[in-house]
């Protein structure tokens, strides 16, 4: 069966992921389409995220560019159940 979906942009933590029965996803989640173009910062780990005027993080030193994917084909392209029994969103920097 369906045992979760981690979805985890910094790559600082996919190590420590890789241990859970979750299948981990390396992706910027957001927008309703793909290959939205965005500016990130991901050298303050848990500060790190989304750098724009709408966001916590509105002036970084390293921006780095990144593209979304939309939640609709992230769980399209991972198998996730019409049904959900659980669903954990921690979203950092927005």
């Amino acid at each position: 069966g369906f045992e979760g979906l981690c979805v985890e942009p910094n790559p600082v933590y996919w190590f420590r992921l890789a241990h859970r029965k979750c299948v981990v996803a390396g992706a910027f989640v957001g927008g309703d389409r793909d290959l939205q173009e965005v500016e990130v910062s991901l050298e303050n780990k848990e500060h790190g995220g989304i750098v724009g005027k709408d966001f916590d993080n509105k002036r970084k030193s390293k921006k780095e560019k990144r593209f979304t994917v939309s939640i609709r084909t992230m769980f399209e392209q991972f198998d996730v159940p019409k049904r959900v029994d659980y669903l954990s969103l921690d979203v950092e920097g927005a």
